[in-house]
């Protein structure tokens, strides 16, 4: 007898709460968002929490053409996204919660780097 699955029943029986589509594109996902959120503080909050060599890797990886089961998003990379300019960070569809990820991110490095200095004193004051 076989057992008819429907997505929603896989993610329930995985310990990772996703379909296997869903873990071989978490990769292109979490580079998408990475992406978003550093291009976010750059442009929208005028911090950058990147080097411009590692901001400049992670664009050229990014494969435009793939899906990542969030389709109004695919579409966007697909016909907005460009690795040589940060301007299409201000068409995004996901422009709130990229602005939630750049935050915590910001709050999650605090441990790790210097935020007394002058170019990140607003931020601390902020999320306090």
């Amino acid at each position: 007898m076989t057992q008819n699955l429907t997505a929603d029943k896989i993610r329930a029986m995985s310990p990772y709460n996703s379909t296997p589509l869903e873990e071989r594109l978490r990769p292109e996902t979490w580079r998408r968002d990475q992406l978003a959120a550093v291009t976010f503080g750059i442009e929208l909050r005028g911090h950058s929490i990147m080097l411009e060599s590692d901001w400049d890797c992670i664009a050229a990886r990014i494969d435009r053409t793939m899906g990542t089961c969030r389709p109004v998003v695919d579409e966007f990379f697909a016909a907005e996204f460009s690795p040589m300019t940060t301007a299409w960070i201000h068409r995004h569809p996901e422009l709130d919660r990229i602005g939630e990820i750049f935050d915590h991110y910001v709050i999650a490095m605090r441990g790790l780097y210097d935020f007394t200095r002058p170019q990140y004193r607003d931020l601390v004051k902020r999320k306090s």
